[in-house]
């Protein structure tokens, strides 16, 4: 319906859509979302034509979050005015943008920053979605994470909204911590700018309290072939990294 037919207000469009409240129902899920591609260009007919879509459908109490991809520019006003008035929330990732609007709802995918959804979030990262999905009473917020740690990120998420503290990523510390994380899936042998590339982005324990990217410690590695983990904290060690390890 969106990739495809680019939401024209066709008969495979409307047999894609009653096809999805049925699994909704399934599912006891109470909103659909729908993400549409940048190729789409908003223009006054196109946006009829979504009018005319919508207009249509029979949501049974159900609600749409909408993402929109666009390569650039805000959403002309006339898309957004049609989304108020077909109540639909706009889904955006909240770690890179907030919502044209405000509605009811908060509905957020995120993704991250890294490249495509390689990336792990910090705490301070996790705090700023929280603030976002918090200024004002919503109804309802929904969270998803799409990140490639998404699972351990919405552990820590929830923990953090339940204690208002972050769980440790590790059962280690410092230079430990790296090691732990770099023996879940590091290929050896790897150059450092590859090491890197591959393992910098995630996130390791430097104290209790503080968590921080691999990558702080991987640079200060010498350039050089490594073959294990063993030899990537051994060189740390060498070089003058007691405040990790």
């Amino acid at each position: 319906m969106t990739h495809t037919y680019k939401l024209e207000p066709n008969e495979e469009s409307f047999k894609i859509f009653d096809y999805t409240k049925q699994m909704c129902k399934i599912l006891n899920a109470k909103t659909i979302v729908i993400q549409t591609p940048e190729t789409i260009e908003y223009s006054d007919e196109k946006i009829k034509e979504v009018k005319n879509l919508l207009g249509s459908l029979n949501l049974n109490g159900l609600r749409i979050a909408w993402e929109i991809r666009q390569r650039n520019g805000k959403l002309p006003e006339a898309l957004i005015n049609l989304m108020r008035e077909h109540n639909i929330i706009h889904c955006v990732d909240l770690s890179r943008q907030e919502p044209a609007y405000q509605s009811d709802q908060v509905y957020t995918r995120i993704f991250g920053k890294g490249e495509h959804n390689i990336y792990q979030f910090s705490d301070q990262e996790l705090r700023n979605i929280s603030g976002k999905a918090a200024k004002k009473e919503y109804n309802k917020v929904t969270v998803s994470f799409h990140n490639v740690k998404m699972y351990k990120d919405a552990a820590r998420y929830k923990t953090y909204k339940e204690t208002e503290k972050f769980p440790s990523i590790t059962r280690y510390r410092g230079l430990q911590s790296l090691r732990a994380v770099l023996k879940e899936d590091s290929k050896f042998p790897t150059s450092k700018e590859a090491l890197i590339k591959d393992q910098g982005w995630k996130l390791i324990d430097l104290t209790e309290e503080k968590r921080t990217q691999a990558k702080e410690l991987l640079q200060k590695l010498e350039e050089k072939t490594y073959n294990d983990a063993e030899e990537v904290i051994r060189d740390l060690q060498l070089r003058n990294s007691s405040t990790y390890s």
